[in-house]
């Protein structure tokens, strides 16, 4: 489990709750309830395409747990069947990463560039490239500040 899971975990043993971690949802309660655990980066949180999948096919109800980093408890709460992914739900943006596929062929130093580069121009630091950042870094490619850059 990484930290926001165990806090989700200490969170509902707290609330007196049989909970046991799984994978798709992070955490499942003695009820059958599930339970997926993000963390708020900026204003989104972030899904796979076959996490998604996986918890649209999960049997029983889902509660999604969003914490922002220095909370203990949830900052948000929603049922998952109440998203439309991708999408917004209460001020939230919902994001399905895994979308679009990004090759990326620099050494170090110039990922190392490509990565301040991200995070500059995305200002939801959520650490992916989005295809704004992309049409960016290919004008940087073009002037010959960046290696090959491959968009697929």
């Amino acid at each position: 489990m990484n930290k926001t899971e165990v806090k989700a975990y200490e969170w509902l043993k707290n609330k007196g709750l049989d909970v046991f971690p799984t994978d798709n949802p992070d955490i499942v309660c003695s009820d059958g309830t599930g339970y997926e655990v993000k963390t708020l980066r900026g204003n989104q949180i972030m899904f796979t395409e076959r996490q998604v999948e996986a918890l649209k096919s999960y049997p029983n109800k889902i509660l999604i747990l969003v914490f922002r980093d220095e909370d203990t408890e949830p900052y948000k709460i929603f049922s998952f069947e109440d998203l439309e992914m991708p999408g917004y739900h209460e001020g939230v943006r919902l994001h399905i990463a895994n979308r679009g596929k990004i090759v990326i062929n620099l050494d170090k130093e110039q990922y190392r560039l490509v990565r301040q580069l991200a995070i500059l121009y995305d200002t939801s630091v959520s650490g992916l490239v989005t295809q704004a950042v992309v049409a960016k870094l290919e004008k940087e490619v073009a002037n010959g500040v960046l290696g090959k850059l491959m968009v697929g």
